[in-house]
């Protein structure tokens, strides 16, 4: 007999539910576990709603490439790349199929500069296709969300990267490359993540003499034509499949190689004055394409002392950067340039700067207040979400202003200050990365490094940074925070020298030995 109050489980009928509704194409992975019929209702199903679990909702897309022709069916005679979708995206045309699902059109797809015969033999050669099926759906689901700060429906991975992959076979495959290396770097068994990293290997060194090849014949241009705000379509593709490239690496164990990538992303956009064309406004995947690298550049920097980091130039990035959402990424290229500066002016025997950090706490507060404004981006049947959202932009404010301290405040000063912004700083990241519901680890790293280097004499919070830093490393991917957590172990082991010194200090006196980090 049921506890007195407790509320009886019923049944969902499927044939009882409205037949207006909308529909997923595939169950959800809740009822998959437990091995039940999903009703598939949207945006979460009625079957684990009405038992009070928490429904994981259905993968926004499901996006096929397939090549050939079919025999029979509806696409019979068909041989161009199509599309297999449960949400529309921009600009593209889809019609209902007998199976519930959607299939795009052929007579609605615009490709240029495409040949199918072509594709199909560049991606047979290295894959078969349900593992090109397997990799491209893995992608949608679980890699877009990680590269942006707020997944959705305006991802760019989605609406912007994928309808240039179907022009570009070269970016098609950087795409499956990039899921390879995601499913090498989360994945609990060793054999299957062998695996995923043996075609991630073979895709880039077929995507890297493509790039070669391509790269020869632009460099033997005098020039790039831009008009009406427009970048020649070979440009786009390259600067595209370079920072893909890029982000594979960053999940691959060990590996330094986003550094080639990313200078070569440099390149291509220095050799175009790419940073202040202002023809680009109408650009849209051009301009966004210069911000995921610049976005790269940043924070790739904030370990690289032996370079010459211009501040001319960098601090140019804010007028291509559209700062629609992350200011607190400009803030800490800021912060970095100006560190730089006033080091080079005490080396010059200048003598120390004296910094108002009044500057810094109004910056950061405009920066918030920015960020803030997009909690409305979440629905409002989904208040746990708009929670973490919040504590995130929070772990943000308080990281950036730990950093500009530790970077620019005087020893006594930044004491007072951080301290003060230390213990919530670290309450945020311990909540945002243990408990349950919706997760935000792959905005989590700059926040728990920040932490980690005021921890130098808590042996119990090292330990617990080092378990967050793995866990959250486990479910994102992002393998290279893990030279991020190797320099706080050195760190940490140094802080029983005499001479205590700051993280910057310690690493910039070190760089050769320890060599650059990438925390992102």
């Amino acid at each position: 007999m049921a506890p007195s109050g407790a509320k009886p489980k019923r049944n969902v009928r499927i044939d009882s539910l409205p037949s207006d509704r909308r529909i997923a194409a595939k169950d959800c992975r809740q009822c998959v576990t437990r091995r039940i019929k999903c009703d598939r209702s949207m945006p979460h199903c009625r079957k684990c709603s009405i038992r009070g679990l928490v429904c994981p909702g259905f993968p926004r897309v499901y996006l096929r490439w397939d090549q050939g022709v079919a025999s029979r069916g509806y696409l019979s005679g068909k041989s161009l790349p199509l599309v297999g979708c449960n949400a529309s995206v921009p600009g593209l045309e889809y019609v209902s199929s007998s199976d519930s699902s959607f299939i795009l059109s052929p007579q609605n797809v615009s490709i240029q500069n495409a040949s199918p015969t072509s594709d199909a033999e560049l991606a047979t050669q290295h894959l078969s296709r349900s593992l090109c099926d397997k990799l491209l759906l893995h992608f949608l689901s679980n890699v877009a969300s990680r590269l942006t700060w707020i997944d959705g429906p305006d991802n760019p991975w989605r609406s912007l990267v994928l309808p240039l992959a179907q022009r570009s076979a070269c970016l098609r495959l950087s795409i499956l490359g990039l899921a390879a290396a995601h499913l090498s770097a989360t994945s609990a068994e060793f054999e299957r993540s062998s695996t995923h990293l043996q075609v991630n290997q073979r895709l880039r060194n077929e995507i890297l003499g493509t790039l070669s090849r391509k790269m020869q014949i632009e460099c033997s241009a005098n020039s790039i034509s831009v008009g009406g705000g427009f970048l020649d379509f070979s440009l786009v593709e390259m600067l595209a499949s370079m920072l893909v490239l890029c982000y594979g690496e960053l999940h691959i164990p060990g590996s330094m190689d986003w550094k080639l990538h990313l200078r070569a992303c440099h390149a291509i956009i220095e050799r175009h004055h790419l940073r202040s064309m202002r023809e680009l406004s109408g650009d849209v995947i051009a301009k966004w394409l210069i911000n995921e690298v610049i976005d790269l550049e940043i924070f790739g920097n904030i370990s690289a002392f032996t370079l010459e980091l211009d501040p001319s130039v960098m601090m140019t990035w804010p007028a291509v950067f559209d700062g629609d959402f992350w200011d607190f990424t400009l803030l800490i290229n800021e912060t970095t340039v100006a560190e730089r500066s006033h080091y080079a002016l005490l080396k010059s025997s200048n003598g120390p700067v004296q910094v108002d950090m009044r500057y810094w706490h109004a910056k950061l507060e405009i920066a918030c207040t920015r960020a803030s404004m997009l909690i409305s981006s979440f629905p409002e049947d989904e208040p746990l979400k708009r929670t973490r959202f919040r504590a995130i932009i929070e772990a943000h404010y308080h990281a950036c202003l730990i950093y500009s301290y530790q970077a620019l405040a005087s020893q006594a000063e930044a004491a007072e200050a951080i301290q003060s912004s230390l213990n919530h700083l670290w309450n945020i990241v311990v909540a945002v990365t243990t408990e349950p519901g919706p997760t935000f680890a792959h905005d989590i790293f700059f926040p728990l490094f920040i932490v980690g280097t005021e921890s130098q004499h808590d042996k119990q919070r090292q330990s617990h940074i080092e378990n967050l830093f793995l866990q959250s490393i486990a479910t994102t991917g992002f393998w290279c925070n893990h030279a991020a957590l190797r320099f706080l172990h050195l760190f940490w082991e140094s802080s029983s020298d005499k001479h205590q010194r700051s993280w910057i200090q310690f690493a910039r006196i070190n760089e050769e030995e320890i060599g650059s980090f990438f925390v992102f």
